[in-house]
């Protein structure tokens, strides 16, 4: 897998860290290489710690972008929305409340929608409301493939 990311066009580096089954020095070569960076709020807690002992939302995204120059960072804040960080501004989305089923799959979705809308050149605010639109709506459905009409 390491050997692609050199002819990849774009990197882009989805978190699931399950301790123990992962290593700082793995995750950092990841890191230096990522065009594009999607964590939870969990683990920017975690690799925000290598580097600093801080407690602010906002100088532990900052801290991974100075380290590693990586715009934009979306974090994930589960029931309390998410942040995307551009390099320059940081915007919010409280989330929208929905009827959980199941979260498997919602984070995918969430990116994917994040990618497709970024892909459009679409402003930071709408590609975080569409992106949370599909999270959303997968988390409102039964299994990580919820299928829709086309319309979210």
């Amino acid at each position: 897998m390491l050997d692609l990311l050199s002819i990849a066009k774009i990197r882009i580096l989805d978190f699931n860290l399950r301790a123990p089954h992962y290593k700082q020095a793995v995750l950092e070569n990841l890191l230096r290489q990522a065009d594009k960076l999607k964590m939870n709020e969990i683990e920017l807690d975690e690799i925000s710690e290598w580097y600093a002992d801080i407690s602010l939302f906002n100088d532990k995204v900052r801290i991974i972008r100075d380290r590693y120059a990586i715009p934009p960072i979306i974090v994930t804040k589960g029931a309390e929305g998410a942040s995307n960080f551009d390099g320059k501004i940081f915007y919010e989305h409280p989330g929208f409340k929905v009827n959980e089923v199941g979260a498997v799959g919602s984070g995918d979705a969430f990116l994917a929608g994040f990618l497709h809308r970024l892909a459009d050149n679409c402003k930071s605010e709408e590609t975080l409301e569409f992106a949370f639109k599909l999270g959303s709506y997968v988390t409102s459905k039964k299994g990580a493939c919820a299928t829709h009409d086309g319309t979210i």
